[in-house]
């Protein structure tokens, strides 16, 4: 998570001085990347200038990526986004990884408790008498 998220923050937004914003381009945005939250701070088709600060001082905005003469992001889109791709791909083995190990443990762990509540109905079967219950009496005498 942190990998891709410097990686991300050093090539969009590389001399942002603000903590709160680099921790949170760096660590959280790829965490929520995670379940699904694509940004759109990668794509120019998607960008718009007002959902950024140009020069960093607005504490309530995110600092813009380098712009171009025509106010559209100058960094290597392509670059992000296939470092986008590939950390999709790493996570979504990661998390199915995961899910499988977890599932495994559980099937595991019912076999075994299958096996021991299966031992004690047998033998509170076995401890029974044969009678049916109107002449379990006569067992009981005898």
């Amino acid at each position: 998570v942190v990998a891709y998220g410097v990686a991300k923050q050093g090539i969009l937004i590389h001399n942002d001085n603000r903590l709160d914003w680099i921790l949170r381009g760096a660590v959280y945005e790829p965490y929520l990347i995670i379940f699904g939250n694509f940004p759109t701070d990668i794509d120019k088709i998607q960008f718009d200038i007002n959902s950024c600060s140009t020069n960093g001082t607005d504490p309530l905005k995110p600092k813009c990526p380098v712009l171009n003469e025509d106010q559209t992001p100058a960094f290597p889109e392509w670059l992000t986004i296939i470092m986008l791709c590939v950390y999709f791909l790493d996570a979504d083995v990661v998390l199915f990884s995961l899910l499988y190990f977890t599932f495994q443990v559980v099937q595991d762990n019912t076999d075994i408790i299958w096996k021991f509540q299966r031992y004690e109905l047998i033998k509170e079967y076995h401890s029974r008498p044969a009678a049916p219950p109107p002449f379990i009496i006569l067992s009981h005498l005898y």
